[in-house]
C-alpha cells in the first residue's frame, strides 16, 4: 500500500471515528448529565462494591494458587530420594504423567 493511500484512510478512518464519538456525546447528553448525577449519589457504594469484588476475586485466585502449590508439593520426590532408590536397587515405578 502506498503512503498516500495509506494516509488517505486513515484520515478518513479517524474522521469517522471522531464523528462517531462526538455524535454519541451530542445525542445522548442528557442521559449522560442524568448517569453522571446517579453516579456522584452511588459513587461510595459503587467503589465500595468494586473493591469488595476485587478483595474476593484476588482471594480466590491466592487460595487456588495455594491449593495447587500445595498438591506440587506433596507430588515431589527429593533427588536425595531417587537417588538413595537407586543405589539399594529397590524397585521403583515409573508413571508417565503426560496426557494421551
Amino acid at each position: 500500500m502506498s503512503r498516500l493511500k495509506f494516509v488517505l484512510w486513515n484520515g478518513l478512518g479517524a474522521g469517522l471515528w471522531a464523528t462517531t464519538v462526538v455524535g454519541l456525546g451530542y445525542f445522548f447528553r442528557d442521559e449522560l448529565t442524568r448517569a453522571m448525577t446517579l453516579l456522584a449519589l452511588l459513587g461510595r457504594w459503587v467503589l465500595s462494591l468494586g473493591l469488595v469484588l476485587l478483595g474476593v476475586f484476588l482471594a480466590a485466585k491466592y487460595l487456588g494458587r495455594r491449593r495447587v502449590m500445595r498438591r506440587l508439593r506433596l507430588a515431589h520426590i527429593p533427588t536425595d530420594g531417587w537417588k538413595r532408590r537407586r543405589e539399594t536397587c529397590a524397585p521403583s515405578v515409573k508413571l508417565n504423567m503426560c496426557p494421551m
